[in-house]
């Protein structure tokens, strides 16, 4: 096609003039593309100094974007790092406040219980830093360049549907399989009230209570406050036990403001557990969903059917 092109258009098929010619008609939708197409449209007989004068003005335009690209990609990542140290900075100051705070509630050092909830409790959130400043560190070996990973959330590290939804054809290819969906209930209202940034530190933390319970597994971030798991490796019955199992855990969390130790409250999450069938995904992640909304509006749990 590219030798055609050049013979319509009486130009020599080699060096530069060929390569240009090729790429051409070879990706006939890109914007150079398109510009050769118009010039054409317009009467202009093409010569090599025409050709290569647009395809310098696009070359230079795709590196600019390149480069906005990485950029942006930079400045995203400086940002998230610059949180996660204010994070850490805010979890030893609060540690060092609720100590201090217990020993002057009496006259003798408070009760061991308590303490160690405390200390438990910087403890995981400290934890869940780590892992999140080693996701970031991991992030920057996997794209020197800059580029995006479409396949995994920015977030959470997780899968996203772009990348989790080849994990479910496979799935669903080869049998039977049992997905969950699990959402957090009062993700909206925790934004508003707190801000984004603490709803991005629950929805991390559900993330991870996934990621250890299900290490077997892939585990997805399907939108927003939608998270599933799908697999073939447990019974009906197994994965609602082990959904709840997670819903119990994360119930559990003592989720406090950084730096100023405030309880949010307790934050829940439920489930809908759904049977897939080979070939069936979006009838069965429809079911999962209405599985988890019927458990949301009966208080929770894990709902199936």
């Amino acid at each position: 096609m590219a030798v055609a092109f050049l013979e319509v258009h009486d130009l020599e098929p080699r060096g530069e003039t060929f390569e240009i010619a090729y790429d051409i008609t070879a990706n006939p939708t890109t914007d150079f593309a398109r510009a050769i197409a118009e010039e054409i449209d317009a009467g202009v007989r093409l010569t090599p100094e025409i050709l290569a004068k647009l395809h310098t003005r696009f070359d230079r335009a795709h590196r600019a974007t390149d480069v906005a690209t990485r950029e942006r990609s930079v400045e995203r990542r400086a940002s998230r790092l610059n949180t996660l140290t204010s994070d850490a900075q805010d979890i030893t100051r609060t540690l060092g406040h609720d100590v201090t705070a217990l020993a002057k509630q009496a006259d003798n050092w408070p009760s061991t219980e308590d303490l160690v909830v405390r200390l438990s409790d910087a403890e995981r959130d400290l934890s869940e830093l780590r892992a999140e400043f080693a996701k970031l560190r991991d992030d920057v070996v996997a794209t020197p360049g800059g580029e995006e990973d479409l396949d995994h959330d920015s977030l959470t590290r997780l899968l996203n549907r772009n990348g989790g939804g080849p994990v479910l054809d496979k799935l669903a290819s080869e049998g039977p399989f049992i997905l969950v969906m699990f959402g957090i209930d009062t993700l909206d209202p925790i934004n508003a009230r707190y801000g984004r940034a603490v709803g991005d530190n629950i929805l991390n933390a559900l993330a991870t209570t996934l990621r250890q319970t299900f290490a077997s597994s892939d585990v997805i971030r399907w939108s927003g406050n939608r998270f599933i798991v799908a697999t073939a490796d447990l019974s009906f019955a197994a994965a609602r036990l082990v959904a709840e199992d997670v819903l119990s855990s994360f119930s559990a969390r003592r989720f406090k403001l950084r730096g100023t130790g405030e309880w949010i409250g307790i934050v829940t999450a439920s489930a809908g557990i759904a049977m897939g069938a080979p070939g069936a995904i979006d009838a069965t992640l429809e079911l999962a969903r209405h599985n988890m909304q019927t458990a949301l509006e009966n208080g929770g749990n894990a709902a199936e059917s």
